[in-house]
């Protein structure tokens, strides 16, 4: 008997704190004349940013400091928020279900939104996940931001499920910052997965996989995950 094809997705969330941000992408100032802020983008671009880069000049709140900081010819404005659900998705053949080998998972990202939010220069192959981000503590006793993610426990199709252990990642350089992203595989809790030194900016490209050692119901599964910045 032959088994039917299972499609296996995963969404995937950026968000910062406190927690009303939303989509991929999200700038935190706080205050009006605090030297503290953090942005992390996640796979696509916020439109507002799709022609403006880190090195083209976002002034923020405490344009001088900023702009001397990372070295920057500041032109005015913030990153903006927003920006669509990147998806990542592997489609498993009928005769390859549950066979352990593994299925390579592509997101749906593609032109600029492959680019760095730092330099605009192309960083990603097509199939990858940016992502990507800073912190900026001036003064601050606070060595950086703690990023993490944190998935559902299960991919979902109705009231059938797949453990989500079965989709890991790797995260490579992209030709641009040395990658302090770890790899590694959702486990359904918080995991911490990379430090962002204040006043540094850290990118990297992730790669998905699902290791097929299921032998799930046909149709499609999915799944959430959340990317967090934190600066204490």
């Amino acid at each position: 008997m032959s088994r039917l094809a299972a499609t296996i997705l995963i969404l995937m969330l950026a968000a910062g704190l406190p927690s009303e941000a939303l989509g991929y992408q999200f700038e935190l100032i706080v205050g009006g004349n605090d030297s503290r802020a953090i942005h992390l983008r996640v796979g696509d671009r916020a439109p507002g940013d799709m022609t403006t880069n880190y090195t083209d000049g976002y002034e923020g709140l405490d344009g001088f400091i900023f702009c001397v900081l990372l070295r920057i010819n500041c032109a005015g404005g913030s990153p903006s928020t927003g920006g669509a659900v990147t998806l990542v998705s592997a489609n498993v053949p009928a005769n390859q279900v549950g066979t352990g080998a593994p299925i390579a998972m592509s997101s749906n990202s593609t032109g600029a939104h492959l680019d760095s939010s730092h330099d605009g220069v192309s960083r990603c192959s097509a199939g990858d996940v940016y992502i990507g981000g800073f912190t900026r503590n001036l003064g601050g006793s606070v060595a950086g931001a703690s990023l993490s993610v944190q998935a559902q426990p299960y991919l979902q199709n109705g009231a059938h499920t797949i453990p989500i252990s079965e989709i890991s990642w790797i995260a490579i350089n992209g030709g641009g910052e040395p990658v302090s992203i770890a790899s590694g595989t959702f486990n359904g809790s918080l995991q911490q997965i990379g430090f962002i030194p204040a006043n540094t900016w850290v990118e990297a490209c992730m790669r998905f996989t699902y290791a097929n050692t299921q032998v799930p119901a046909a149709g499609t599964y999915t799944a959430r995950a959340t990317y967090t910045l934190a600066l204490p």
